[in-house]
């Protein structure tokens, strides 16, 4: 086995990021109605606020393209990492080749399922070889609750994401402006809570390896 505690630093870290820029797009969109809801009100167009919401829109969009890059490159890394160490421990049965943690996300309609039931075996044969477990064997552990719900907000992210882009590139009217908006801050907020869920994923998969590997416990809080 590998350890992966130097990887996992680099995601977390990488997470918070985008949880702080995600946070901030929240902010933004909320100052984007206010701004729609005052023209509707009948209030003048500031312009050198409309400029301002504007540039701030593209520089928010700009930092979340390049924390999202960096974030699928250091998830891949330390997903492959942690998904071969079932095989580096020679538990029997390991369903997927290692290259499949990355694939599993690039095949259309795979890859609504492959990627959650790759991370519960990931989740299954942690906990198995950490000794955190009754079950006889690492296929008879439990699936993880934890992975279900942080993956159920990382599929509703990219959905509601998907509508939203819809929605603003096709807005015209403040009517349309306001609801793209709101659509965009719905999935700012998805993606928050799928990068908290996914922090969990990862601390918790890291530290039962780490547990596995050399008996460290101070990292198992989930």
């Amino acid at each position: 086995m590998e350890p992966i505690k130097t990887h996992s630093k680099v995601l977390i870290t990488l997470f918070l990021l985008m949880i702080v820029c995600s946070a901030a797009m929240v902010f933004h969109q909320w100052s984007l109605q206010q701004f729609v809801t005052g023209i509707q009100e009948g209030g003048s167009v500031d312009m050198e606020l409309a400029n301002q919401l504007d540039a701030r829109d593209v520089n928010l969009s700009l930092a979340y393209l390049v924390l999202y890059l960096a974030l699928i490159v250091s998830f891949w890394t330390w997903f492959y990492r942690a998904y071969k160490n079932l095989r580096s421990a020679k538990l029997p049965g390991v369903s997927f080749k290692p290259g499949w943690t990355i694939g599993g996300f690039c095949i259309p309609l795979m890859n609504m399922v492959r990627p959650v039931e790759i991370m519960q075996e990931t989740w299954r044969g942690s906990r198995f070889l950490a000794g955190e477990t009754e079950a006889s064997t690492w296929k008879g552990v439990s699936a993880s609750k934890l992975v279900g719900f942080w993956w159920a907000s990382f599929l509703g992210m990219n959905i509601v994401s998907r509508l939203a882009v819809s929605m603003e590139e096709r807005s015209e009217e403040l009517d349309e402006i306001f609801n793209a908006s709101q659509a965009m801050m719905s999935s700012s907020v998805l993606d928050i809570c799928a990068a908290l869920l996914a922090i969990f994923v990862v601390k918790r998969i890291t530290a039962l390896q780490a547990q596995a590997m050399f008996g460290e416990q101070e990292e198992l809080v989930f």
